[in-house]
């Protein structure tokens, strides 16, 4: 057991606007083995090793929105997925703006992972997307007056290709098909502005002893930054 010291890991060195709440780092590898003639494992070997982290943040510097707070990251270098925080490549950034209605911050998570050497391509945000405290913000135009927002997570990722060397270790290839994901839900059924997202589900509910409510998951596809 580790001393008993507070403070997560800030393993992305994203520096003072950034507050480290956890950090999750997971090794992966690949396994191989031979049998003997009894049928029993006679050897076994790993390769290929895989690191995975997932770091979640709150943002507490001067920027208002989520892209312009992930472009002024590492001394505006930027963390957008497709971009370098330290040895890691960012392949995903999720986050949950319910906090905003508690007073709280949003919970900002990266996903990244080890053995790129440079930055990959890089997709931003294709939509605002406020950080201010308060109220969980209308991502999405709606123009249901008599509906409410009452929880809503943002994701933006990217899939990256990868190969084996002659010795089966990874060889990293460059990221490609970003995409947005919204999910919604509401009490009362809204009327939302759409354009350009898809909706692979949605989910009402009536009941006898609550308001109405409503569920939606919405996708975009993105182009890359040139």
């Amino acid at each position: 057991m580790s001393a008993g010291t507070h403070g997560a890991t800030d393993i992305l060195g994203l520096g003072a606007d950034w507050e480290a709440q956890d950090t999750n780092l997971a090794t992966t590898r690949d396994r191989i083995s031979s049998p003997a003639a009894n049928g029993d494992e006679s050897a076994s070997t790993t390769f290929g090793e895989q690191i995975e982290v997932a770091v979640p943040y709150i943002y507490v510097g001067a920027e208002t929105d989520l892209g312009a707070a992930l472009d002024a990251a590492l001394s505006a270098v930027g963390v957008n997925v497709g971009q370098l925080a330290g040895t890691y490549l960012i392949t995903g950034i999720s986050v949950d703006l319910s906090p905003l209605a508690e007073g709280k911050r949003a919970m900002i998570s990266f996903i990244v992972v080890n053995g790129f050497a440079a930055a990959s391509a890089v997709y931003k945000p294709s939509v605002t997307i406020s950080l201010v405290v308060g109220s969980i913000p209308d991502i999405l135009t709606n123009s249901d007056a008599d509906s409410e927002l009452t929880s809503e997570k943002y994701a933006i990722a990217a899939s990256h290709g990868t190969d084996r060397d002659a010795d089966g270790e990874i060889i990293r290839g460059s990221t490609y098909g970003g995409s947005e994901t919204l999910e919604l839900e509401f009490y009362g059924v809204p009327t939302l502005v759409t354009t350009g997202w898809d909706i692979p589900s949605e989910a009402s509910r009536d009941s006898n002893a609550d308001y109405s409510a409503s569920s939606f998951s919405l996708i975009k596809g993105l182009a890359r930054e040139v």
